[in-house]
């Protein structure tokens, strides 16, 4: 299964967007440059009252299709911003 890391910081305040239902998507920029897309909802048991940090691993499919994601370490480089969409 295809694997690709990323940095990821999402303040409370962006968060509100995905309660509020108005995104559904998280767009970030991958450790190796590549922008990718995934359901707001993978990051779910990652929220904390600090919003959601860290360095994650997504799976996902050959179609490309995002299966799983694994908060690998809770204190990355997070000058990498994400943004819902």
């Amino acid at each position: 299964m295809p694997q690709i890391d990323f940095n990821i910081k999402i303040s409370p305040s962006e968060l509100e967007k995905y309660y509020a239902g108005t995104a559904k998507i998280i767009s970030v920029v991958a450790n190796n440059g590549q922008r990718l897309q995934f359901p707001a909802n993978l990051i779910l048991p990652y929220v904390s009252h600090s919003g959601v940090f860290g360095h994650f691993v997504l799976d996902y499919s050959s179609s490309g299709k995002a299966n799983s994601l694994i908060r690998v370490d809770e204190t990355p480089n997070t000058s990498q911003f994400s943004q819902f969409i």
